[in-house]
């Protein structure tokens, strides 16, 4: 049987008087919307659905009475976003138009759909299965699984994320997630580059979109047409430009302003007022810390809202609590239908979700969130651009000053890393020597014989572990062996740096010489770059939009007459992770990237523009103590580009030996704790050269006026 959408009674009447096909005809349960064009009659050609309005890039499948919701989405992406989107009546439920569906694959990138069923095996999931093995993008809308007996319509569209400027903040996610892409066309970022810079990035747009998330995923999209050569100069000059130094006022709700960032207020409890407002957010209300006094522009700030309510004491949590509960209030969050608890029978719908679902803590978003979470979250980003356009923020141990981007305070969804975790989690890494750890003459479990592994000064066989003559040599490593049958554990880290051939001896001839920079070649773990963010920040974004400026880049070895300089080739990022929650994704860094030519990279693997692989990280784990991670580089690739910008290549390789945790608990005390052995390697000759790494400590002079180091010799160099 077909289902038919059918909302005029003469078109149900042609419907009944044919025989061809069993029909069931549905009764629209809201609004029903007259187009005022003729009924077809003819519906003996099934599954045909109808374009009502031909665009393109982004196609609007409006399934039954959501139809009217999808004109609406429509017309507030022509008006907001200048993007012409195709709107269709499916007509339709049971069956796809997969002549259709094909067309769309030639101009469009992205298929919303919509409708007013659940869509757990609905309508949607039909479309996305039929585009799955393509490189079309699809976003489902409609209602969660679950039995609803009596609700408010409205209240039950917003709480399942299908209200039009919903969908259209999660276009702008998608847009992100589309540009950062493998695959992303030049001419998608050329044109919407160009609206973002005219429309977002205007006067008038800045006050338009007055959301952190939007300006971050505008100004990520911008910055990635930039890379690619598809901006001029001006594109980047606006997008670089502080923030207007003026914002819209935003109401607050009186009765509130003595709230509390512990007790909060309403549905704005603890953590949301702590961690997700009010720890966060207080940060823009900088105190000048010689006067205890705010700054001129804060004071300014807080007297606007004073005057406005006429109260004589705010406190900045008391504001942003207001401030936040008013949004909730105009955004139709209603106390007596969301909040209500002293009926039993007929509790709120937020507190049904409070008492049926784990919430997370400490700012975290929960699984499943209350409507006021939602919108907290919401008015979180609108608050953070209406404050970042008139105050500075305090970043705590680095001075006060304007932001310049909004991921140096937030975290935002990248949408395409998200799919590219799922990719990878169901794809098994190959361990990377691991034969070579855990080896002992020692064949029976005893203390003795496990302090004679760990005290044995026996090297590492680098030439095996950083290949010489492969085609990938290890940029970084990280690998742990248990062998609980010894009751031994071995971890290794290695990391690598360049430095200039001219510099290369005088850095092996200054490596056991004290300096403060030197801890980092024996913090082996942590010797790499970063971006400076508060927190999630995905590779992608690293190679694509962050790709001029990474912290920590290099450390001088050596006195103030002989200075080095070594780079590091290896750079880390902290992403949220669907399995993991959180990951350290480790990739090449900037100045490996730019040595190598890599302008895309996902967090597995990493391409330049001839789209040739150059290099790839891997994550291996088994059970609780054995794993390893890997990142791998295309050894010609870099080896030829070292050579013609005149560099040398080393590695830092620390060796860590420990008893297994079931010999900690035969032995104790009485068993040697751990051993930690560090090296700097490099080939000379095709043959690996290495020079163990001592502990240094500065002496102090006794006048005490200043420091004078006196180092001895601690090192013999060795050949292999």
């Amino acid at each position: 049987m077909n289902t038919l959408l059918l909302s005029s009674s003469s078109a149900a009447s042609d419907v009944y008087k044919r025989q061809e096909h069993p029909v069931a005809i549905r009764v629209p349960a809201t609004e029903v919307i007259s187009c005022g064009e003729p009924v077809d009659s003819d519906y003996s050609i099934l599954n045909r659905y109808k374009v009502t309005h031909r665009g393109s890039k982004v196609a609007i499948v409006a399934l039954g009475s959501f139809y009217g919701l999808g004109q609406s989405v429509a017309s507030l992406l022509k008006e907001k976003e200048n993007i012409d989107a195709t709107l269709i009546n499916p007509r339709y439920i049971t069956g796809i138009d997969s002549e259709l569906m094909n067309e769309l694959k030639a101009d469009h990138e992205l298929v919303i759909t919509l409708e007013d069923g659940v869509l757990d095996g609905g309508f949607g999931e039909k479309i996305s299965r039929y585009y799955g093995t393509s490189d079309m993008k699809v976003l489902n809308y409609g209602a969660k699984k679950e039995f609803v007996d009596r609700y408010d319509l409205q209240e039950f569209l917003r709480a399942n994320h299908l209200t039009d400027e919903q969908i259209v903040e999660d276009i702008f996610a998608i847009a992100y997630g589309i540009a950062l892409g493998k695959f992303v066309q030049k001419e998608y970022l050329e044109k919407l580059s160009s609206w973002i810079v005219e429309n977002v990035y205007s006067e008038e747009g800045l006050f338009k979109y007055e959301n952190s998330a939007i300006r971050y995923y505008c100004k990520g999209i911008v910055k990635i047409a930039i890379s690619k050569g598809l901006c001029d100069a001006e594109c980047e000059k606006r997008i670089s430009e502080k923030y207007i130094r003026k914002s819209s006022f935003m109401p607050a709700y009186k009765d509130s302003f003595d709230s509390k960032r512990l007790s909060g207020y309403g549905p704005i409890y603890y953590d949301l007022a702590r961690y997700v407002l009010c720890d966060h957010l207080d940060r823009f209300f900088c105190i000048n810390y010689k006067t205890r006094e705010y700054l001129r522009e804060t004071e300014k700030f807080i007297e606007k809202y004073k005057k406005e309510y006429d109260v004589d004491m705010l406190a900045p949590e008391g504001l942003i609590i207001s401030i936040a509960f008013q949004y909730l209030l105009n955004q139709g969050w209603d106390e007596k239908i969301f909040w209500e608890c002293e009926d039993k029978n007929n509790l709120g719908i937020d507190i049904c979700i409070r008492n049926t679902y784990m919430r997370s803590t400490h700012g975290a978003k929960s699984k499943v969130m209350t409507v006021a979470e939602k919108y907290v979250w919401c008015v979180k980003h609108r608050m953070e651009a209406v404050f970042a356009s008139q105050l500075q923020y305090n970043y705590y141990g680095q001075g006060v000053r304007y932001i310049s981007d909004y991921y140096e305070i937030d975290d935002f969804t990248n949408t395409y890393q998200d799919y590219v975790n799922s990719r990878y989690t169901k794809i098994e890494d190959k361990w990377i020597h691991t034969d070579q750890m855990v080896k002992t003459p020692y064949k029976e479990f005893f203390a003795e014989n496990i302090e004679k592994w760990m005290k044995k000064k026996d090297t590492p066989d680098f030439t095996v572990w950083l290949g010489e003559k492969t085609d990938a040599r290890i940029l970084y490593a990280y690998t742990n062996i248990v062998n609980e049958v010894l009751g031994i554990e071995e971890a290794i880290w290695i990391s690598s740096g360049i430095v200039k051939n001219n510099d290369f001896e005088k850095l092996i001839a200054e490596v056991n010489v004290y300096s403060e920079e030197r801890s980092e070649l024996l913090n082996v773990a942590e010797f790499h770059s970063y971006v400076e963010t508060c927190g999630f920040y995905t590779p992608q974004e690293v190679c694509a939009v962050q790709s001029v400026k990474e912290a920590n880049e290099s450390i001088n070895i050596g006195n103030e007459k002989n200075v080095i300089q070594v780079y590091k080739l290896v750079a880390t990022c902290l992403s949220e992770h669907i399995e993991n929650i959180e990951k350290t994704f480790y990739l090449p860094s900037r100045i490996a990237r730019i040595l190598t030519g890599i302008t895309y990279g996902d967090g597995y693997e990493y391409i330049n523009d001839n789209n040739e692989v150059v290099c790839k990280y891997s994550d291996v784990s088994k059970g609780e103590n054995n794993q390893q991670e890997c990142l791998q580089i295309n050894s010609h690739i870099l080896e030829s580009s070292l050579k013609e910008n005149d560099y040398r290549m080393f590695w830092v390789f620390r060796v860590y030996r420990s008893p297994s945790s079931k010999a900690y608990e035969l032995y104790g005390n009485d068993i040697t704790h751990d051993t930690d052995r560090s090296y700097i390697v490099w080939f000379d000759e095709e043959k690996s050269r290495y020079i163990e790494l001592k502990e240094i400590e500065p002496v102090i002079a006794e006048n005490n006026n200043d420091y004078v180091l006196k180092v001895k010799s601690l090192y013999d160099r060795l050949d292999d």
